[in-house]
């Protein structure tokens, strides 16, 4: 379950996206609802993960764009 230990270890990209949020001030207000959909996505993988014992075919699959 390596998303899952990615997201208990804050260094999945759901984490490091709300950390770019937090730091970056002009994006504090306008990140917020952005934000709020990253962390449900990060419970939802979570979930998906200790249910099933993998992890969700679209985090395994998902690669960074070329």
């Amino acid at each position: 379950m390596p998303k899952e230990l990615a997201i208990q270890n804050q260094i999945d990209r759901f984490s490091l996206a709300i950390d770019v949020i937090d730091c970056v001030p002009k994006l504090r207000v306008a990140g917020a609802d952005a934000k709020e959909k990253l962390r449900n996505r990060q419970i939802a993988c979570r979930q998906y993960a200790y249910e099933h014992g993998v992890d969700r075919p679209e985090a395994a699959e998902w690669r960074w764009p070329e």
